[in-house]
């Protein structure tokens, strides 16, 4: 079963270009090491190569002062020659022991393959000295005949020396190729990890780029949706209004009906006062057209048009421009109140009033008060929880606001408080014009 994390491709395809580019500087990083660790395995066989190769060299260096020297003591009989021949006697000791170490640092076999080296250096060295041993006068044939041992020995102690040199070299000589092709292979790895940096990075900034697309894509589908949302609860405000419209008009009508016994005033009221409604309807539905207002004007235009009568409806207050934001659920609300009061609770009845006031409270609260009062008897508390009192829960909930209901004997008591910013407060206390 597949991780819930790795569910989306984008996050398994990060998934996978993380994991490549870990594989990638591993085996860098792999590279790298066996690349110094071959550098340290050829510089430590230097080390042991040129102690060996070095001890040979003062070998056969030693040999050759001791050969010389002892040949010339024959043909002069300086005794200089022969103090040259004993000193090259003496190092004889100490080079075969540090040629001894320098085989030992080189190998475990080293001592065992100096053996013969130090066997015919020792003959030699014996056979010079018998050369220099004091004797009679030696014929030139005989001297000729000693040289020419000593050239074959030198000659086989070259050989010998040649076993030791040549193997020590070959060795040397593979250490640094082995060197050498790690350092090629690091150094191809060092590009792959540079070129797969590089296509890593440039394909993350193509999945990136393709990733804000689809984000924008996706903000702006959900926009879309907002905006559906919007649309369909509009077109709902709009039937419901509608609705509502029509049975405010015939209340109108069939309330002045009542009043008037004249048909032309009774036609006239009723054109008046749907003209009001109306304009109440613009009102609270063109917030872009009226900016701000005061709150006295915003009630008396929505609130006001449905009033039956104009001692039926009473506004108490200090003038306060309401902020743009306010407006439309404020406008909102009231209408509500109004239809339903028209509908349901006080107007519905020939004496009853309405009371709308408001002031400001502590916090920047401004509370507005809405009583119901009808002297022939209460209000009517079961209402329903229609679309009515949803768009006013919508317009509570957008404005920021509370609303508190309380039924007593004489009608309908309502609480609106709306939280204002320090801003706004400051601009509602200004004076219009």
């Amino acid at each position: 079963m597949i991780p819930a994390f790795l569910s989306s491709r984008r996050a398994l395809a990060s998934l996978l270009l993380v994991l490549l580019l870990a594989s990638l500087y591993l085996a860098g990083g792999l590279a790298l090491s066996r690349g110094y660790s071959a550098e340290d395995a050829a510089r430590i066989e230097v080390q042991r190569t040129r102690g060996m190769l070095s001890e040979l060299a003062d070998l056969t260096v030693v040999l050759l002062d001791a050969e010389t020297a002892a040949q010339a003591f024959l043909l002069t009989g300086n005794e200089t020659n022969l103090a040259n021949f004993t000193e090259a006697r003496n190092r004889l000791d100490g080079v075969l022991i540090r040629l001894d170490a320098a085989a030992r640092a080189s190998s475990i076999e080293g001592p065992l393959r100096t053996g013969p080296v130090k066997t015919r250096a020792r003959e030699r060295m014996a056979a010079l000295e018998q050369i220099v041993a004091p004797r009679g006068p030696m014929s030139r044939t005989a001297l000729s005949r000693e040289v020419e041992t000593g050239r074959r020995v030198m000659a086989q102690l070259r050989r010998e020396i040649d076993a030791l040199r040549l193997p020590e070299v070959a060795r040397l000589e593979t250490a640094f190729a082995d060197a050498d092709t790690q350092r090629r292979r690091v150094r191809l790895a060092l590009v792959l990890i540079g070129a797969s940096t590089t296509a890593l990075a440039v394909l993350a900034a193509v999945l990136a780029f393709r990733m804000a697309g689809a984000e924008a894509r996706m903000a702006f589908l959900e926009r879309i949706e907002a905006e559906r949302d919007r649309a369909d609860l509009v077109s709902r405000e709009l039937s419901h209004r509608v609705k509502n419209l029509f049975a405010v008009i015939l209340s109108i009508i069939s309330l002045t009906a009542r009043t008037e016994r004249d048909p032309k005033i009774a036609g006239e009221k009723s054109r008046l006062r749907i003209q009001a409604l109306a304009r109440a309807y613009e009102l609270s539905s063109q917030q872009s057209r009226l900016g701000t207002a005061e709150l006295g004007d915003l009630l008396r235009g929505v609130v006001g048009a449905y009033a039956p009568g104009p001692d039926r409806l009473f506004l108490h207050g200090p003038r306060v421009v309401l902020p743009a934001r306010l407006m439309t659920p404020v406008g909102l609300i009231v209408n509500e109140l109004a239809t339903n009061a028209l509908k349901y609770g006080a107007w519905s009845r020939p004496e009853g009033t309405l009371s709308v006031s408001w002031a400001f409270g502590q916090h920047c609260r401004l509370h507005l008060g809405w009583m119901e009062q009808s002297p022939s008897g209460g209000s009517d508390g079961d209402r329903g929880e229609g679309f009515g009192s949803r768009m006013i829960e919508l317009s509570l909930a957008q404005a920021a606001g509370s609303m508190e209901r309380r039924w007593s004997e004489n009608g309908l008591e309502i609480e609106l408080v709306f939280d204002l910013l320090e801003e706004e407060l400051a601009a509602a206390l200004v004076p219009v014009g």
